[in-house]
């Protein structure tokens, strides 16, 4: 979802990341043209186990909907803190989906405690090109700082529910 979000609002976005690091645009598009190639491979060679694999990681239909909400929720969340720094304000689907490849890269890697720093890095990386490195970095933490608040405010709230259930 966030490749997509990302791709549809600002389809530059990537190969102008690419492009800061010295990676040549037509070596960029070779290396989407292999990583296609190899996972196309990969499905032939491997196309029962892959494909039940990749089944198997799917969420359950009925659960799709909910996600959609939550991460465009999350999103938005970005999105409002972003707003008054930027001008004209960045499309809303573009943020979603910087939100999305943030929170999906750094559940991903291993050593990072829910992200932490990671999630921040990307986030902060997608917003440079649109506000500055002192602001992209204040509104990355500011993000992170909220959603801890509201995951703590959430935790408050079923301990409390759990209570009133056991009298």
């Amino acid at each position: 979802m966030g490749f997509i979000m990302v791709y549809f609002a600002k389809p530059e976005f990537f190969f102008l990341w690419l492009s800061k690091f010295g990676v040549d645009l037509k070596i960029s598009h070779l290396w989407f043209l292999a990583i296609i190639v190899s996972i196309l491979t990969c499905l032939v060679f491997f196309k029962k186990n892959m494909i039940s694999w990749v089944i198997s990681l799917r969420p359950p239909l009925r659960a799709l909907p909910a996600l959609f909400f939550t991460w465009v929720l999350l999103g938005t969340s970005l999105w409002v803190i972003l707003h008054p720094f930027t001008v004209p304000p960045l499309p809303l689907s573009f943020i979603i989906g910087i939100y999305c490849l943030a929170y999906v890269v750094g559940f991903l890697v291993p050593f990072a405690p829910a992200g932490l720093g990671i999630r921040e890095a990307i986030l902060v990386t997608g917003m440079v090109p649109f506000v500055s490195l002192e602001q992209a970095i204040v509104l990355a933490a500011v993000s992170r700082v909220i959603y801890f608040a509201v995951e703590i405010l959430a935790a408050v709230i079923c301990l409390q529910k759990k209570d009133l259930f056991r009298a």
